[in-house]
C-alpha cells in the first residue's frame, strides 16, 4: 500500500531509486545537495542530470535556493531525493567503479578491524571445529542466510558503505554460526580448558567495547547535549526548534543559511513544525571547508535582494547558526540557548 501511494506521488514506480541515485553521488561524483538545472551551480561530473523538478536558483551571492511546488518542503535533498532529484541517472566509469570499491573495502577493513565482532564471528567456528550438517533440514535455510548477507555486503561494496548498513547482514551470519553451532546431545563434545579460555578472553574483549561505546556515549551527552540513545542529538537544536515555534505558525515557510543550519543538524526544523523550503548556502555542499555562516550573512547584508524575493515567495524567515560566531547586524535575533539566530523577513 505504501509502495503504491509513494509511486502514485511520482508518478512512476520509484523501487531501486535508492541505489540509482547513490550511484550518481558516490561513484560518478555528482552533487549530493540543492539539483538546479544551472551546471555552474550543481555540477553533475560523470552523471546525466535533467531534473523533472528541479528547485530555483534566486540568487548567485550568497546563492540561495527556493525548493516548493506548493506539496514538498523541508530540506527536499534529504527527505524527497527520488522527488527533487529524478533524472540524475549514472553512467558507468570504470576508473570510478575501482576507486569506489577501493574506498569502501577499506570501510569494510576498518569495520573488521576495529569492532572485534566481525573477526570473532569468524574465528570462532574454526577454534570450535563447527561444520555445517549436510543432513539437517536448515542447512539450506542456512546457505541460504548466509548468501544473502554476503551478497548485501557486496552490494554496498559495489557503491557505498557505512557500518549501520550492514549491522543486518551481521546478524543474519551470526544466526549463521548459532545454526552451525548446534549438534546433537549425543554427539555433543566436552569444551577444553583452552575453549573456555578463549571463550573468556573473547567476552571480555566484547564487554570492554561496550563498555567503552557507553563511556563515550555518556561524554558526549555532557560536552554538548549529543544524545543518540532518544533521538535528541542537539539539546541547543531542539530548543531551537521550541523557540522558532513561538514565533511563528505551524507549517510556515523558512529559510535556512549556512552548512550548520541546513546540512549540519537541521531538525529544529521539525521541532519548530516549519517547512525549509529556501536555502541561503554559497558552499551548497557537504564540504572540507564550507563557506561559515558569518561569510553568508556578510553577502546577504551586501545583496539585500536576496530578501526580497523571499518575501515574494512567502518565506517568514531566515534561520542560521553561528556557533561561537557572532551575527553580522542587529538584524539576527537569538533562538534558544545555543548559537541558532532568525532574521525575520516578513
Amino acid at each position: 500500500m505504501q509502495l503504491s501511494l509513494i509511486s502514485k506521488a511520482k508518478g512512476r514506480l520509484t523501487f531501486g531509486d535508492s541505489g540509482r541515485l547513490n550511484a550518481a553521488w558516490f561513484i560518478d561524483g555528482a552533487d549530493l545537495l540543492n539539483p538546479v538545472v544551472d551546471p555552474t551551480i550543481y555540477h553533475v561530473h560523470d552523471a546525466s542530470a535533467h531534473f523533472k523538478h528541479a528547485g530555483t536558483l534566486l540568487s548567485r551571492d550568497p546563492v540561495t535556493f527556493y525548493f516548493n511546488d506548493g506539496i514538498y518542503g523541508s530540506l527536499p535533498q534529504w527527505y524527497d531525493g527520488s522527488y527533487w532529484s529524478d533524472g540524475l541517472v549514472p553512467r558507468f566509469v570504470f576508473r570510478d567503479t575501482v576507486a569506489a570499491i577501493g574506498r569502501n573495502l577499506a570501510v569494510l577493513y576498518r569495520i573488521a578491524v576495529v569492532h572485534l565482532q566481525l573477526p570473532v564471528l569468524f574465528a570462532a567456528p574454526i577454534v570450535f571445529g563447527f561444520a555445517l550438517r549436510r543432513t539437517s533440514i536448515a542447512d539450506p535455510v542456512l546457505i541460504t542466510m548466509a548468501i544473502l548477507a554476503l551478497t548485501l555486503v557486496a552490494m554496498y561494496v559495489l557503491v557505498y558503505l557505512e557500518g549501520r548498513y550492514i549491522v543486518f547482514s551481521m546478524v543474519m551470519l551470526g544466526a549463521l554460526f548459532a545454526g552451525c553451532s548446534v549438534v546433537a546431545p549425543e554427539k555433543r563434545a566436552y569444551a577444553s580448558p583452552l575453549h573456555w579460555t578463549l571463550m573468556l578472553i573473547t567476552a571480555t574483549i566484547l564487554l570492554g567495547q561496550l563498555q567503552a561505546d557507553l563511556i563515550n556515549r555518556r561524554e558526549l551527552k555532557q560536552t554538548n547535549g549529543v544524545d543518540p540513545l532518544t533521538g535528541i542529538y542537539d539539546l541547543s537544536v531542539q530548543s531551537a526548534g521550541a523557540a522558532l515555534h513561538l514565533q511563528f505558525p505551524e507549517g510556515s515557510e523558512v529559510a535556512c543559511m549556512g552548512s550548520d543550519a541546513c546540512f549540519g543538524d537541521p531538525y529544529w526544523a521539525r521541532y519548530a513544525g516549519v517547512r525549509i523550503t529556501g536555502i541561503i548556502d554559497t558552499s551548497h555542499s557537504i564540504s572540507e571547508a564550507p563557506v561559515t555562516a558569518a561569510e553568508d550573512c556578510l553577502a546577504l547584508e551586501q545583496h539585500p535582494n536576496v530578501l526580497v524575493v523571499l518575501r515574494e515567495r512567502n518565506v517568514r524567515a531566515i534561520v542560521t547558526r553561528f556557533s561561537h560566531e557572532q551575527p553580522c547586524s542587529t538584524n539576527w535575533k537569538k533562538l534558544g540557548g545555543g548559537g541558532s539566530f532568525y532574521y525575520r523577513t516578513l
